[in-house]
This record gives C-alpha cells, structure tokens and sequence, in this order.
C-alpha cells in the first residue's frame, strides 16, 4: 500500500513538473518576439536564478561536494545553454506541439549515444523500437516537403545538444547536489545572453507585464525542475518515468487553444511513434535495472 501511495506521488508530481515545462515554453513563445529572444533568456533566467538560489541555500550542506563537482557541471552548461537556445528558436518558428514532440525523442537518441561512445548495450527489441522512434521524428519534420525548414533542423540540434549533456551528467559524481548543477547552469546561460546583449547593445526597454510574464516563466522553470526532482524521489522509476510523457498531452492543447495549431496526420502519427517507442524503452530499462542482467533479445 505504502509502495501504490509513493508510486501514485511520484507519479502526480511528474505530471505538475511537465505541465510547467510546457507552460513555460507558451509564456516564452508569446513573449520572446515582442523583445527579443536574448533578452527573453536573459531576464527569465534572472528570476529562474534567484529562485534556484533561495532553494540551494536552503537545501545545500556539503559544500565541498559542490566545489569537486564545478568543472564538469560547467560543461554539462555549455550544451544546455546551446540546447536553450536551439529549442527556443525552433519554438517561435514552428508548431507548438512539433518541436515538443521531437524534444521526446530524446531517450531514443540517447541510448544510441550511450551505446556509441559509453559502450552500453542494448537488445534487438529495443533497436526496432528505436528506429521506428526515429520515423516518427521524421515523419514530423516532412524531410523533403514543404514542411521541411531550417528550424526543423534547429529542433534535431537541441535534441542532440541535451543528449551531450545528459551523457555528462551520467558522469558526475553522485555526491555533486542536482540543485547545484541547476544553479550553475541557470547562471551560465543567464550570463552568457547577459554578455551578448551587452557586446550587440540589443537591449530593448521592456514594459511591465512582460517584466511580469517573464518571472512567471522563471518560476514555472524551478516549479517543474523541483517537481521533476521530487518525482524521482517517490515511487519506482519505471512506475514514475512513462509520466514524463504527459508532456505532449499539455503541448498538443494548449498548442491548439492558444496558438490554433492542428497537427496533420503524419505528425500525429509521428507523435505516437515517439510516445509508443519512447515508453517502451523506459519499460526495457526499467527491466535491466530490476534483473541486473544484461538484453538478450
């Protein structure tokens, strides 16, 4: 009963922790054109990075951890802040629940990365899946057609970018706290979008609302972060993991609500592929961690 209760948390907060992901990317597609994708970037990451610090330093003991761990979380900060900015392009050029739909495909592009440069095997189910995730990407992007632009382009290169960093944060040190690696990584890319907005003067004066909006959008960034975190704490990964694709629910409706996208057949179906393959891959893992052997079919 204790298990079904944790499982049933986790589950709850992962669902929360999408939801703000999503809702945050609709606050930063609204917003970044009226001044500017940079300083869209640079102010909510003021707000994202004061939030992560009020956490830190409430959370935060072993500081010395934090100081061992430094150098690589700053790498791993360099592919997020490209994979930020690569995605949020993508997001103000094309559909809404699009760009989201080919973001999932990560677990996917992940194995095959793990499998290439950390040496993990994977059994030929999880090859079929995996490349039946793949047509599902390009069943989205319409390579060829049409629908086929640079910013579909844009979209791979951010899913590529987070698979760099997430193969980094697999060799972190355990000991190195996630809030750390946030913080850092929400003020290189503050920073950094600081710096060109200083080098190129592109500085806008902004209003108000949007001042207000963009805190929103921060606070909706450690929410889902937090939340994310949390998940993970309860419950089993199998269990919690597959939640994550909640994810596309949030994006097709309010894609549809508030941008009137509709997707077409074959990104539909594309979508489907993705969730389909990406779930099974979860489960497939999920699995070798519980027998401890290593896939043979």
């Amino acid at each position: 009963m204790l298990l079904e209760s944790n499982n049933l948390r986790g589950a709850f907060f992962m669902s929360i922790s999408m939801a703000a992901f999503v809702s945050n990317d609709v606050i930063m597609k609204i917003v970044a054109p009226q001044m500017g994708l940079a300083q869209a970037i640079f102010i909510r990451g003021i707000f994202c990075s004061i939030f992560i610090a009020v956490i830190f330093s409430i959370m935060v003991r072993n500081i010395r951890a934090c100081k061992s761990g430094f150098k690589k979380a700053l790498g791993r900060s360099l592919f997020d802040l490209l994979a930020t900015i690569l995605f949020l392009i993508a997001l103000l050029n094309m559909p809404f629940a699009n760009v989201n739909a080919i973001l999932q495909a990560l677990p996917l592009v992940v194995t095959i990365a793990a499998s290439l440069l950390l040496k993990e095997t994977f059994g030929r189910k999880r090859a079929v899946a995996i490349i039946l995730g793949l047509i599902g990407v390009l069943l989205i992007i319409k390579p060829g057609t049409e629908g086929f632009n640079f910013y579909s382009v844009l979209a791979i290169g951010a899913v590529l970018s987070v698979t760099c960093r997430d193969l980094l944060t697999r060799k972190m040190p355990k000991e190195v706290p996630t809030i750390f690696v946030s913080l850092v990584t929400s003020l290189v890319v503050t920073s950094s979008t600081g710096f060109y907005l200083m080098v190129s003067q592109n500085w806008q004066i902004v209003e108000y609302n949007l001042i207000l909006q963009l805190s929103l959008s921060g606070l909706l960034l450690m929410m889902g972060y937090f939340c994310s975190v949390e998940a993970m704490r309860h419950g089993s990964v199998a269990f919690v993991s597959p939640f994550r694709y909640t994810l596309m629910v949030w994006a097709l409706l309010l894609g549809f609500f508030i941008f009137g996208d509709i997707p077409d057949y074959f990104s539909l179906t594309g979508m489907v592929l993705i969730i389909a393959t990406g779930l099974f891959t979860l489960y497939r893992e999920a699995k070798l961690r519980e027998y401890m052997i290593q896939p043979d079919d």
